[in-house]
């Protein structure tokens, strides 16, 4: 049994929306819609308050929103370039996400920790609509940044934090471009060292259904990471596993029981999951605290 655990972390003032793949959100709809977006007031690790325009004081969970970035700006079109232009129905004419460039490594791989591009070429006819970008992906990229290129060109940069699939939805105003979502594989050349994460308090006791603290601090030259917990053995699998990113080089995570008995969990480190000082860790879960 392995849970590669990642967080979502949101912050006061992002723009968000609530993810397409939510149904029904864990609080309800209340006056929000589908399409509504808002900023958030306050933010944790359980709970984010959303200001929507339909309504203030919104309550949501991290998982279930996204972040929204956006520029109002129209490309000013000094250099058009002719054969980029696309006309749609009506008088809509939507922009082509035409090609990926790595800022550092040109036409190489994207890579973890490096600033990266999509360029998107916009049309000449194109409506005054803001470019709209979503991310799904292992870990939220940061920072984002729309910038206007002056010759009919946006360019979105963005830094990855960690490897794996990610997934861009485009869209010119309400207008999905035709390309989106544009799929990045990002990988990780950078090399992690585990010996260089540690823990502390080291867990070795509990009692059920009490969550256990996992501080994980993460030294200079440890690499990207991210931490992968993972149950070994005991008497029944964790009822939950929590692990996110908090302050530059530190983790918070807890794991619960709900059955006592004794515990292994291994905490790796990045792609190749190896251990990272101390790990496994034995953990005696006991039915109550001891007097």
């Amino acid at each position: 049994y392995q849970r590669r655990v990642h967080g979502t972390v949101l912050k006061s003032g992002d723009r968000v929306r609530v993810k397409a793949s939510v149904t029904n959100p864990k609080n309800g709809w209340g006056k929000v819609a589908r399409t509504s977006v808002g900023l958030v007031k306050t933010a944790n690790k359980f709970e984010v308050i959303v200001d929507f325009p339909e309504q203030p004081d919104w309550p949501g969970i991290p998982s279930e929103l996204e972040v929204v970035v956006s520029t109002k700006a129209t490309p000013q079109l000094k250099k058009p370039k002719q054969a980029a232009r696309k006309k749609h129905e009506g008088a809509i004419v939507k922009p082509d996400l035409t090609t990926i460039v790595c800022s550092s490594t040109k036409d190489g791989p994207i890579v973890v920790g490096n600033s990266s591009e999509l360029l998107i070429t916009v049309g000449k006819d194109s409506n005054d609509e803001p470019l709209s970008v979503s991310v799904r992906g292992p870990m939220m990229p940061g920072p984002m940044e729309v910038v206007d290129n002056e010759d009919g060109t946006l360019s979105l940069w963005f830094t990855c934090r960690t490897m794996g699939k990610y997934e861009f939805d485009l869209s010119w105003g309400s207008v999905p471009l035709k390309e989106s979502p544009f799929v990045v594989d990002v990988v990780n050349m950078i090399v992690n060292d585990p010996t260089k994460v540690s823990i502390d308090p080291v867990p070795t006791e509990g009692i059920i259904d009490v969550q256990i603290p996992l501080n994980i601090t993460v030294a200079p030259g440890a690499g990207s990471g991210p931490p992968i917990i993972t149950h070994v053995s005991g008497p029944a699998e964790p009822s939950s596993i929590e692990c996110a990113p908090s302050v530059a080089g530190k983790y918070f995570g807890n794991v619960t029981y709900s059955k006592a008995g004794t515990y292994k969990l291994q905490i790796g480190w990045g792609d190749n999951s190896s251990n990272i000082t101390g790990s496994p860790f034995e953990i005696k879960v006991e039915a109550s605290q001891k007097s």
